[in-house]
């Protein structure tokens, strides 16, 4: 496990492109960004993410140029 950091953290420190109400929003859907929420510990009344879950949860996202996915520099 890696750091626990609070939702202002993971919002501040960007780990997560979304804000503090966003995230809120998805711990009670389960759904962030169009897929299952990142997982989260709750002690008491104080939410935490493990830094090495968001990031592997960004991984899911494959950084594309444009929605097409062919090449963009005109060749085949």
């Amino acid at each position: 496990m890696s750091a626990l950091v609070t939702t202002a953290e993971a919002v501040d420190q960007r780990l997560l492109p979304y804000s503090e109400t966003t995230l809120r929003i998805s711990r009670t859907t389960g759904i962030l960004g169009g897929v299952a929420a990142p997982p989260f510990i709750k002690i008491g009344a104080k939410v935490l993410y493990d830094a090495d879950d968001l990031e592997a949860w960004k991984s899911q996202f494959k950084k594309r140029c444009h929605t097409s996915g062919g090449d963009v520099n005109g060749g085949s």
